[in-house]
């Protein structure tokens, strides 16, 4: 069996049964040495081997679960640095956390090949190495979980204030119409929710960011409202030009019947009038003539 992943416990058991078999190797070359001592010395060294060899079991036993740390170790810790390289290349601000992890990076890194190099070597205790490969899988984790739920909050506080500047953009176009609401509420909501994301202060900068959007939704239904209004009075309005128009047309017919009809009166009452003025002028005269002669 291999003694290469052997503890210096094992190894000093090893030296000890070498010294208990030298003793008793040289009891048997004695002449004067009692059989009885030499057979006790056999029965300890028989139980001692025996113990050696659980030992040696032991140990690689251990260091069988010791590879299987590092392994682990050594994936988390690839995944950490890839994720690592991913946020070091987008656009976005890296938090005070986060930097701290760049930072402590190496560390993690020359530790675990610490821990590698002891693979080759003989050790004192395999279960306080696999303690501080433990160690090195838990911040590995950690940061891994803290770099993506803070990426989590941020890509979401960004797409919220993406979402508040559509909505600005669409209330300053209605504004320029019926309704006059100024602009620096809303920009300086946004503007503050901008500076808080540059801080990784997502908390504020997703509440400027609604209140924001919240001023822009409420002043887009306030210039709604004002334009329904407006388009129903402009429609009254034309209704009642449209009225008046027809109202004054019909008068106008109206008046123009009735001077017709009054022209027509006065024909017809002319026509009478010369109807009976010839009819006297004939009688007249011949009753006249015979009352001369």
């Amino acid at each position: 069996m291999s003694v290469v992943h052997t503890t210096w416990k094992t190894q000093r058991f090893a030296k000890k049964l070498k010294k208990d078999l030298e003793t008793i190797t040289s009891l048997v070359w004695e002449d004067k040495t009692n059989p009885h001592d030499i057979e006790n010395l056999l029965d300890d060294f028989s139980n001692n081997t025996s113990q050696f060899e659980a030992s040696i079991q032991r140990d690689e036993a251990e260091y069988r679960e010791y590879l299987g740390y590092i392994n682990l170790a050594e994936k988390k810790w690839g995944g950490y640095e890839k994720l690592l390289q991913t946020v070091s290349r987008d656009d976005h601000p890296d938090s005070k956390e986060v930097e701290k992890f760049f930072s402590n990076a190496d560390n993690i890194e020359r530790e675990l090949k610490k821990l590698w190099g002891f693979t080759e070597e003989m050790v004192t205790d395999w279960y306080k190495l696999t303690d501080r490969l433990e160690d090195v899988i838990k911040r590995c984790d950690y940061n891994t979980r803290f770099i993506h739920k803070e990426s989590q909050e941020r890509d979401s506080t960004f797409s919220e204030m993406s979402s508040a500047a559509r909505q600005i953009k669409k209330a300053k176009r209605w504004s320029w119409r019926y309704v006059s609401i100024s602009s620096s509420v809303w920009d300086r909501s946004l503007r503050k929710a901008h500076e808080y994301y540059e801080k990784w202060d997502f908390s504020r900068a997703l509440d400027a960011a609604n209140s924001a959007k919240s001023i822009a939704i409420n002043a887009i239904s306030d210039a709604e409202d004002a334009d329904r209004r407006e388009q129903r009075r402009r429609d009254e309005e034309r209704r009642r030009k449209e009225e008046a128009r027809r109202a004054a047309a019909r008068a106008a017919a109206a008046a123009k019947r009735r001077a017709a009809e009054r022209r027509a009166a006065a024909r017809r009452r002319s026509s009478s009038s010369s109807s009976i003025s010839f009819g006297w002028g004939s009688s007249g005269g011949s009753w006249f003539s015979g009352w001369r002669m």
